[in-house]
């Protein structure tokens, strides 16, 4: 089995072409939604639109590389146990470091914990926490204009 080094959700990932190594940017634990007026209803299971990915890195050996494995992310509520994110797809490991990106381009904007959830063979293998929370709209007397 492979032995998973890293498992982040960010922001931004860079792969350099040459060597084939990743930079992330912005490893998320909390994301904040602006959401005006403050006290509005969403509607149940509504996504805002946020560009994230979700990276892993294993290492693997010979005998990992003859086997496709089933390579499953979830995001988890963790209030009521419902995916709200549930994907799926084969892998087979190619290097001795093998690198996964997982874009996806949304999140709940209902406030909240939530885990988000890698599967290997319907293993679980890794589970990262993740907080959704509503970020204040900024007052109109609080704006700083400041000139160039």
């Amino acid at each position: 089995m492979p032995k998973l080094l890293v498992f982040v959700p960010c922001e931004k990932l860079i792969m350099s072409q040459g060597e084939n190594t990743p930079t992330v940017i912005s490893i998320m634990t909390e994301v904040r939604f602006f959401i005006d007026p403050p006290d509005a209803k969403l509607p149940e299971g509504a996504m805002g639109p946020f560009r994230w990915t979700l990276f892993s890195m294993w290492q693997c050996s010979e005998a990992d590389k003859d086997h496709e494995y089933r390579y499953r992310v979830q995001l988890i509520s963790d209030e009521d146990g419902r995916a709200l994110f549930d994907q799926a797809s084969p892998l087979r490991f190619r290097r001795a470091i093998h690198h996964v990106m997982t874009p996806i381009d949304a999140l709940p904007m209902k406030i909240g914990q939530y885990s988000i959830r890698l599967l290997l063979d319907d293993a679980l293998i890794a589970d990262y926490p993740l907080r959704i929370a509503r970020a204040d709209v900024p007052r109109h007397e609080d704006i700083q204009h400041k000139d160039l």
